[in-house]
């Protein structure tokens, strides 16, 4: 008798820690919560028009990312990342740094939105110019082992 009481109140307890849990953990898509792989994960960029959504690093000096992944495996990719001093809420004029292996520099075009969620802000930029340097609050610069590309961008409310 007592192993049946045992049995039934132990179903009892799980039910009800699946029915808690059930209604107490909110679901959403990885854009509104970041699950940081590293500790120099800092959020995601998003280009829409160029299907780019990736994670934003920043580490110890602006070469890494070049040739790592956010998993800080070798990479011919690298991953988009901050200058290692830049700070996207306290200071313009940031860079974030990029392998062209990532990105079409020719497919990007004035006006493209991109969209960052950094430390838990969501950010909107729009692409002022590609290599003319106007006043801009965010360059995205591109480099290449012959030629480097400069995005520069300027806030924006979407």
């Amino acid at each position: 008798m007592k192993f049946k009481l045992y049995i039934v109140s132990i179903s009892v307890i799980s039910l009800f820690g699946y029915f808690y849990l059930k209604d107490n953990i909110k679901y959403s898509n990885s854009y509104e919560v970041i699950s940081y792989s590293n500790d120099y994960e800092i959020g995601i960029i998003k280009i829409p028009l160029l299907n780019i959504d990736r994670k934003l690093m920043q580490g110890l000096d602006n070469k890494y990312y070049l040739d790592h992944n956010y998993l800080n495996m070798d990479s011919n990719n690298g991953e988009f990342f901050l200058d290692t001093y830049g700070d996207l809420l306290n200071n313009n004029n940031s860079i974030i740094y990029s392998s062209t292996n990532n990105l079409d520099v020719n497919d990007i075009r004035i006006n493209d939105i991109v969209n960052i969620k950094y430390l838990d802000n969501d950010l909107c930029y729009k692409v002022l110019s590609i290599n003319n340097n106007l006043k801009h609050d965010l360059i995205i610069k591109l480099l290449d082992r012959n030629k480097e590309y400069n995005i520069f961008l300027l806030k924006n409310n979407c």
